[in-house]
């Protein structure tokens, strides 16, 4: 598990989110590079807004689920956890 992360099942997925900073939401999804939430551009983004991070599935020793058949599945975990902690008015950054 990522250092800093806490854990949100959705899906029968224990899905790591960091959750940083305050103001308006952001959902900070990185991309193959895994995890960005330990750059200074992240502690930046804190200090005006509350960065949501979610950690894909396969990354951060976590695993990819059986049913993740491509990146549909992934938007929809994603789609299921702005439902879970209602982020319905934040901004999404894909890096």
């Amino acid at each position: 598990m990522q250092e800093g992360a806490d854990l949100i099942t959705l899906q029968h997925i224990d899905l790591q989110v960091v959750r940083r900073g305050s103001g308006p939401p952001l959902l900070l999804l990185h991309g193959g590079g895994g995890p960005q939430h330990h750059l200074p551009f992240f502690h930046q983004l804190t200090e005006r807004f509350d960065v949501i991070a979610p950690i894909h599935p396969g990354f951060a020793g976590s695993a990819i689920p059986e049913h993740f058949d491509g990146m549909d599945d992934l938007i929809y975990l994603h789609l299921d956890l702005m439902d879970a902690l209602d982020l319905h008015d934040a901004v999404v950054v894909g890096m």
